[in-house]
């Protein structure tokens, strides 16, 4: 869960793979570009943005070895490419959402969904599903357009970038 009462999509070594998408960063090395999406994250806990070096050496927290082997080979395919540095928050499903609709799984987070559409706060969370790239296509994205009818929306062209 995320700010706006979202669910958003995380890295899970449990899930199905999914499409990644990936940006060039403008910052003059690795280490500042980790720390400016600490920023942007806000997250006190620097082994939470998880990133592997010019080296290939890991820096993040340890629990993610098998996502981080994948993102080492990927980074050996593409010349150009130094290091990768990805955000690494996991899963949350706070205490409130728990007590109210139980453990973690996709029919307590369609629950949780309905339940901000029928109380009319749902607007970022709808958005989040509307908007999400079109070939990510979870399970619980699945079960959101089968059961909310949040289908996918284009974004705006002028959203995206010239080449």
């Amino acid at each position: 869960m995320s700010s706006g009462m979202r669910l958003t999509l995380v890295l899970d070594e449990t899930a199905a793979p999914q499409p990644t998408y990936w940006a060039l960063s403008g910052c003059v090395d690795s280490v500042e570009a980790r720390e400016q999406l600490r920023n942007r994250e806000s997250t006190p806990k620097p082994d939470r943005i998880h990133m592997i070096d010019e080296y290939g050496d890991f820096h993040g927290h340890k629990g993610i070895q098998p996502v981080a082997a994948a993102i080492r080979e990927w980074i050996t395919g593409n010349d150009g490419v130094d290091a990768a540095i990805w955000t690494g928050l996991g899963p949350k499903w706070p205490g409130e959402q728990r007590k109210r609709f139980g453990e973690w799984s996709t029919g307590a987070a369609i629950a949780y969904l309905s339940s901000l559409a029928n109380e009319r706060i749902h607007h970022d969370a709808e958005l989040y599903f509307r908007h999400a790239p079109p070939d990510v296509y979870t399970k619980l994205r699945r079960l959101v357009e089968k059961e909310l009818g949040w289908n996918r929306v284009a974004l705006p062209c002028e959203l995206l970038e010239n080449s």
